[in-house]
């Protein structure tokens, strides 16, 4: 791994090239029959955040107004331009109808069992809607050993902060989870700051 510090601030998307290098050699480690690539991260709460090269599918934006949780009935970032406006006046249906009908691609629906029900003046964002994705893929040709890892905002707020963190990249080579397996595992230090402020 590069002797460069990498830096990943709490609350920013992340994305950003490992080189991995066989210490013994000092030649790329080949990433060719890689079955299972992991990148991990220590958590504020002690615990570990795992990323792979497994997909994280899609996730719904949603929010909550006076105790009505509103859904995008599409899962990805597009739900988060979802902004309910109330009047004090119209009733949740009338508004998600309302709603619906200007924006046939990108509807949103709530859990309320009472559509009748009229929510004080104010409004509502949906939030936290993120497209499928995979965090962490082999990057161009895989025996010149880079894994490009994709870290999403919400998941830099999990992260422990502090100077020289590490983080330990994992690459199994092999049948998983049963079979031969050819596990390395490659540590480098990472700075993580609350903002850029």
């Amino acid at each position: 791994m590069s002797d460069e510090r990498l830096r990943i601030f709490r609350g920013q998307d992340k994305s950003f090239l490992i080189r991995v290098i066989n210490t013994r050699t000092k030649d790329p480690y080949s990433l060719t029959g890689a079955t299972l690539i992991q990148v991990i991260f220590e958590k504020e709460d002690r615990t570990k955040l795992v990323l792979s090269n497994v997909v994280k599918p899609a996730i719904k934006a949603q929010n909550e107004y006076q105790n009505v949780l509103f859904t995008a009935l599409v899962a990805g970032a597009e739900g988060n331009g979802i902004n309910l406006i109330f009047n004090g006046v119209d009733t949740l249906d009338t508004v998600v109808s309302a709603w619906n009908t200007a924006n046939p691609s990108n509807g949103v629906e709530h859990n309320s069992t009472d559509g009748t029900l009229v929510l004080t003046s104010g409004s509502v964002q949906l939030i936290n809607g993120y497209q499928s994705y995979t965090p962490v893929s082999v990057f161009g040709n895989p025996d010149i050993g880079k894994i490009q890892v994709t870290i999403a905002e919400k998941e830099t707020y999990l992260l422990r902060t502090g100077i020289g963190k590490s983080f330990t990249t994992v690459i199994d080579k092999g049948d998983n989870p049963a079979g031969v397996r050819n596990v390395g595992t490659f540590e480098q230090k990472v700075d993580i700051k609350e903002s850029y402020l």
